[in-house]
């Protein structure tokens, strides 16, 4: 029977969890070689397989980081005006649904806005007069890049 690297480490930590009493003395070399052949497969799939998906983790990062600024903010759109960028293309079509206790939700469909950097902080100070920033969710469909790797 051929046993997958993960298949095998499986087995002996299972062998580990339900005979630890056999194990002194034991040679960990086989362990150990089983582990470094994971690690060496675990990276030729992350650089096949899994690299746009490490790729898309990588910028996610920033997103992460930005959502959690907002998250802990007590001037939310402040901590969005620190948000830097070179150019960010938002929607500028869109509806909104009321929902209870004064919450809107908005849902974004085109009609393309491209802000620099200066526009974004002019942008959001005119909105902090019209809106209250509470919360925000961030998602994604998917990820894409461009052929110049943007």
């Amino acid at each position: 029977m051929n046993l997958t690297g993960i298949q095998r480490l499986i087995v002996r930590l299972m062998f580990c969890v339900l005979f630890p009493h056999l194990l002194v003395g034991a040679d960990t070399s086989d362990i150990e070689n089983t582990v470094r052949q994971l690690e060496k497969e675990r990276k030729q799939l992350d650089e096949t397989i899994w690299a746009k998906e490490k790729l898309a983790q990588q910028y996610e990062r920033y997103f992460i980081k930005l959502w959690d600024s907002i998250r802990i903010s007590d001037n939310k759109l402040l901590a969005l005006a620190k948000f830097k960028f070179g150019k960010l293309n938002l929607d500028e079509n869109f509806s909104e649904e009321k929902l209870k206790y004064g919450i809107a939700k908005y849902y974004f469909s085109g009609g393309s806005k491209i802000f620099k950097q200066m526009d974004w902080i002019s942008w959001l100070e005119e909105l902090k007069f019209r809106y209250r920033l509470v919360q925000t969710e961030w998602h994604h469909i998917k990820f894409e890049i461009t052929e110049k790797g943007r």
